[in-house]
């Protein structure tokens, strides 16, 4: 009965994300990530270069998701003339309509691609946890990565990003 109990805790952890987030340092390049967003306009990481990129990968079913991406929309408008982009990556199997739709009701504000396989195994993203978030310097190197997401992570992305944005161009 106790085995049954623990299955059920991490069934209920891997289909809705981690409860709070761990973070860490990650360097190297960041892997390309490119693609058509879901209103078809061309996509590409290294297109960015020069700006501090947040990569966020969600999934529409995932209940933490909906609330990291309120976050990242308020980033998104509060940062827009910092050289800050917010870049959302689903890792859904549905439909750019689907995607699309989930978009709108969670009112997200900046970009959405569906991550193909490449982009999944790049980024060791293939299904849960999720979601999962790369911060990414101006000059296309991994500065930090989260996994799961808590309301308090609000001052860890302020104080990150403060800091690539005052690193220099």
């Amino acid at each position: 009965m106790r085995l049954a109990g623990i299955l059920v805790l991490i069934a209920v952890f891997l289909l809705l994300g981690a409860p709070g987030s761990v973070f860490s340092e990650v360097k190297g390049k960041a892997p390309e990530l490119a693609g058509t967003d879901v209103e078809g306009n061309p996509v590409s990481l290294g297109s960015l270069k020069g700006k501090v990129v947040v990569v966020n990968f969600w999934a529409t079913w995932c209940k933490v998701c909906a609330e990291e991406v309120q976050l990242l929309s308020e980033i998104h408008s509060k940062y827009a003339g910092k050289d800050v982009v917010v870049l959302g990556v689903s890792i859904d199997d549905a439909s750019a309509r689907t995607v699309k739709r989930e978009m709108r009701k969670l009112d997200i504000n900046y970009p959405v691609l569906i991550a193909d396989e490449k982009i999944k195994k790049a980024y060791e993203t293939p299904g849960p946890p999720i979601p999962k978030t790369f911060l990414i310097d101006r000059k296309g190197n991994i500065y930090k990565k989260y996994q799961g997401y808590a309301p308090e992570d609000k001052t860890l992305y302020e104080k990150d990003l403060s800091t690539l944005i005052g690193k220099s161009k």
